[in-house]
């Protein structure tokens, strides 16, 4: 019997071929060549990349005074979003169509006071708020926050 580490290492081509085992039921086992181009297609063919759970909307915000929020996108698979502030501390996230009523979810990062959680009020906005330690709504508490959506398959 050969003993495999004593041979030179070799750099493979796909004309190559390698010796193997073939099992198939019912049969002995058959040791066979197998071309090495046979076997990356096989591994092309059975790999098998599921989809993802969900689509996610992944950004960091920055706002102050009275203008809408910087939005610095780190991720999005969900299609084109808006972030607008539509009074103090009040702003809304919008979309066409793209989100999916009782799939989606919302999350921002803490704040200096608190973020009363958004509500998806249809399948084109989501409403959050900002508000200081006092409770009242407040401006200029986003800044680099991150903030992430997810529509759920």
């Amino acid at each position: 019997m050969a003993i495999s580490y004593s041979y030179p290492l070799g750099t493979p081509k796909l004309t190559d071929t390698v010796l193997g085992v073939q099992y198939e039921e019912m049969k002995d086992p058959a040791v066979k060549n197998f071309s090495i181009n046979d076997i990356v297609n096989l591994a092309v063919e059975e790999v098998v990349i599921p989809d993802p759970a969900y689509k996610v909307y992944t950004v960091l915000l920055t706002q102050s005074g009275t203008t809408n929020p910087v939005v610095t996108v780190l991720e999005n698979t969900i299609g084109t979003i808006n972030i607008t502030r539509s009074g103090t501390g009040e702003y809304t996230i919008t979309s066409s169509g793209l989100f999916t009523l009782n799939k989606t979810t919302f999350d921002i990062t803490p704040i200096q006071g608190f973020i009363k959680q958004g509500t998806l009020s249809s399948i084109n906005s989501i409403i959050f708020e900002t508000r200081d330690n006092t409770n009242a709504t407040s401006d200029g508490l986003l800044a680099s926050k991150k903030l992430e959506i997810r529509v759920y398959n």
